[in-house]
Parts: C-alpha cells; sequence; structure tokens
C-alpha cells in the first residue's frame, strides 16, 4: 500500500497519496536513513540523535527560544534522564554548552558553541545537497511550487483541530424521540400497561380487561 516506487495513481484522493507520502517519510526517520547516509559518507563527528538534538537548539534560538534539558526531551519524547545524556554527549564533542539562566539560576540553558554552528552548516549542506538531488528532475517552477506547498502544508498541519470529533459511524445520532405527555400507556401483551406492576394499586383500581 506504502510502495512510493512508482507513480501516483491518479484515481487515489490527493489525502491517500499524501498519506502514503507521509507514512514513507516517517519510516525513513525512524531509520534516520539520511543522518546515517551522512554520517558514513562524510564521517560526521556524532549520532543521529545527537544531530536532532542540535537541530532542536538551533530551531528554538532562531525563533527567539531557550532550550533546557527538560525542554529537549519534551521535543523528542524522552524522560529528562536520556535527554541529560543525548546533551551530555553534545557537550563532551564541544558542539554545546552549558549556561546559567539570567532570569532562574537553578536553570541551566543549552547553547551551540561555534563548533557546533560549523558542524549544522555541513549537515544543512548535505540535506540540501540530498533533496537538490530528488529534484533533479523538476522544472524550476515545480521546486517553487512544491516548496511553497510543503511549507503551507506543515504550517498548517502543526495548527490544533477544532473541529467537532465525528461519531465512530461518521453519522450524528438523531434525537431519541419522546413519548407524549397525552400518548396512551402502552399495554404489555397480558394486558397491564408498562411500568405497572400486577397486584399494585394503580393494577387494582383499574377495570378488568374484556376477554376475547
Amino acid at each position: 500500500m506504502y510502495n512510493l516506487g512508482m507513480e501516483r495513481n491518479t484515481k487515489q484522493q490527493p489525502e491517500t497519496a499524501v498519506e502514503q507520502a507521509m507514512v514513507a517519510i516517517r519510516r525513513r526517520q525512524n531509520r534516520r536513513s539520511l543522518a546515517r547516509r551522512a554520517e558514513h559518507e562524510h564521517g560526521l563527528a556524532v549520532s543521529a540523535a545527537v544531530t536532532e538534538v542540535l537541530d532542536i537548539v538551533e530551531a528554538n534560538h532562531d525563533s527567539g527560544q531557550q532550550t533546557t534539558v527538560t525542554g529537549l526531551g519534551r521535543h523528542l519524547g524522552l524522560d529528562q534522564p536520556r535527554a541529560s545524556k543525548l546533551a551530555g554527549q553534545a557537550i563532551a564533542a564541544g558542539l554545546l554548552r552549558r549556561v546559567a539562566d539570567q532570569h532562574d539560576g537553578r536553570r541551566s540553558l543549552l547553547k551551540l558553541t561555534a563548533g557546533g554552528r560549523a558542524y549544522l552548516e555541513q549537515v544543512h549542506q548535505y540535506r540540501r545537497s540530498q533533496f537538490a538531488r530528488a529534484m533533479s528532475g523538476w522544472t524550476e517552477q515545480e521546486r517553487e511550487t512544491f516548496a511553497d506547498l510543503l511549507t503551507r502544508f506543515i504550517t498548517a498541519l502543526a495548527q490544533p483541530d477544532t473541529s467537532p470529533p465525528d461519531p465512530p459511524n461518521g453519522k450524528r445520532a438523531a434525537a431519541a424521540p419522546t413519548q407524549s405527555r397525552t400518548a396512551h400507556p402502552i399495554r404489555s401483551p397480558m394486558g397491564t400497561p408498562t411500568g405497572v406492576l400486577p397486584g399494585s394499586r394503580r393494577e387494582q383500581d383499574r377495570p378488568p380487561e374484556p376477554l376475547l
């Protein structure tokens, strides 16, 4: 179902094709294929997991945010000990440094070193070369259109979903009909109105049913 080695089936809905592409991308991310290839071909200094740590610190810096070990773990979906270990590896490699938070002395912030920035520049160049290779047969207009649409798609995907959830069967249940106050009581096969027990006062006060 998710074989992207062939042309897209034009009979598919666009959402189906996008889903398949996203699943394939996620699988590559889980395998860290691009990062491992970079390590192998260029002898990059640290693991793919540490490179991901540096990516987060850089992205936070570019958007005016600070990075802590706790925040790092939240971004990566890791517990604090594992996030702290990865940060420690980056620090030991000279790519990150710890600095005191000027607003909270109990907290340390993670910053890129000059070596970390230089390393990430290598990583960016390698990634972009691979993306350029993948789009090598495209026209300039196709590349521009793809970049615009992909950016719009990722931005929209990051927005919270405010639409009301649909029920499991895809249809909203209709309101149950209410019984009119003046409706006659439904009688059981024995002639007793529903909700009235045989032998109760209401049953005794009721006139006998005619025999058929």
